[in-house]
């Protein structure tokens, strides 16, 4: 990566470091629940999933923005690792906003 200012190049190596120390966890909380997949397995089982945004011109002129994401698929495996980590199966919220 190439960065202009110094303080995204210390952003980025912090966040890289610290993806690089989850990945253990994770991959042994899986283990736990009897989830043994490569790391680059798990990768792809949850790559499909997606955070969308879709924005309608309402009657009165306004826009209506909705932000949500899409379901994992396919099931149950993507499903199946996030019960596993005990985090929600689609992340975030529905957004909903009106300009």
């Amino acid at each position: 990566m190439f960065h202009h200012q110094e303080g995204r190049v210390e952003g980025h190596l912090f966040i890289t470091v610290l993806a690089f120390q989850f990945v253990p966890i994770i991959r042994h909380r899986l283990h736990e629940q009897g989830i043994a997949a490569s790391w680059t397995r798990l990768r792809a089982t949850v790559r499909v999933q997606r955070r969308v945004s879709v924005t309608f011109r309402r009657a009165d002129g306004r826009l209506l923005q909705v932000r949500k994401a899409t379901q994992p698929e396919p099931e149950p495996e993507p499903k199946a690792s996030y019960t596993a980590l005990g985090v929600p199966h689609t992340p975030g919220r529905l957004k909903k906003t009106i300009t």
